[in-house]
């Protein structure tokens, strides 16, 4: 006899030990993902050199996000490294020791999480109608909490950990200490189109952004998801690409009326790494999976590119 209690709940049975009740729209959800899994399995065995879509990394996306809340809730620590895509290494190379001892000896009462310092912006006195690079960044900060803070100084060392890609420093030439390992989501790459110029000169002097209503949820989700998200600019009609920067905060309410174009959404803040323009010339080579294969220079504004492709992307300024 059923207990009445648990008569609305579904029944999913995984095997003849294995059979679990729960509510009808969770176990929906548990099955769907399950499904999508399994065929994602299936086809990487039959398939391993084929490349990802943007539905394989959703669901792969998916699965880790579900994975890491219940090892949290439960209070399980994996050890860095773990969940990243593997890094290409030469023959050789020797292996290197595990750093999880080390980054564990290290990590203090308070966690291992530092706040963000503030990204560098001009000199200028700052348009009074724009919010300051500073002001955006420390509301990011906030709402997103400690957890989450990410130092300028780290996209170097992040990129490469996420992709195999080495973005240079800043323009400064300084090396900056690389920070106390710890284990990260992913690295996400975003083409942004401008209509004109002057947008992106404003957005380098002040270290600010701001883009369609479309895609500002699938840009903060990126940020809210990712350690690290990577903006590269290209004004329509000009052959180039005008350099990239990494997104530094979520994307908020305040606008900026000095756009020299409408229909713009919230001000966030970003950091430029490089200003310098690549000619579309040298990028004819790269592909991006996620937009039918097309070069990436063929790209809508808000389009997302391929973890490989975006991180061989930014080395190209490494040619300039």
């Amino acid at each position: 006899m059923e207990d009445r209690s648990t008569a609305h709940l579904a029944q999913m049975k995984i095997d003849d030990w294995l059979n679990f009740k729960l509510d009808r729209e969770t176990a929906s959800l548990v099955f769907q993902l399950r499904q999508k899994w399994h065929s994602l399995f299936l086809r990487r065995i039959r398939s391993p050199s084929k490349p990802w879509s943007q539905l394989d990394e959703a669901t792969l996306r998916a699965l880790v996000s579900a994975l890491a809340s219940d090892e949290q809730a439960a209070g399980l620590q994996q050890p860095t490294g773990i969940g990243q895509r593997p890094r290409p290494m030469a023959s050789d190379e020797p292996p290197q020791p595990s750093s999880w001892r080390t980054v564990q000896s290290r990590r203090g009462p308070g966690g291992d999480h530092e706040p963000a310092d503030e990204p560098s912006t001009s000199g200028d006195r700052p348009l009074s109608s724009c919010p300051s690079s500073a002001m955006l960044q420390l509301k990011g900060q906030r709402d997103k909490g400690a957890a989450h803070s990410k130092r300028p100084e780290e996209h170097t060392s992040k990129a490469a950990e996420g992709t195999g890609a080495i973005p240079s420093p800043t323009s400064s030439g300084k090396c900056s200490k690389p920070p106390s390992p710890r284990p990260l989501s992913s690295v996400r790459y975003f083409i942004m189109k401008s209509s004109n110029l002057r947008n992106i000169e404003l957005s380098q002097q002040r270290g600010i952004w701001s883009t369609t209503p479309s895609n500002e949820l699938k840009l903060n989700r990126a940020f809210q998801e990712s350690s690290l998200v990577f903006l590269v600019f290209s004004v329509q009609g000009s052959g180039h690409f005008q350099g990239y920067a990494r997104m530094v905060s979520e994307i908020g309410q305040e606008r900026c009326q000095d756009w020299g174009s409408s229909g713009l959404g919230g001000v966030f803040s970003v950091e430029w790494i490089r200003k310098e323009s690549l000619p579309f010339q040298c990028t004819h080579q790269l592909l991006n999976p996620w937009n039918d294969n097309k070069k990436v220079q063929i790209s809508r504004d808000g389009q997302e590119l391929e973890p490989q492709a975006g991180a061989q992307l930014l080395q190209l300024w490494e040619r300039l």
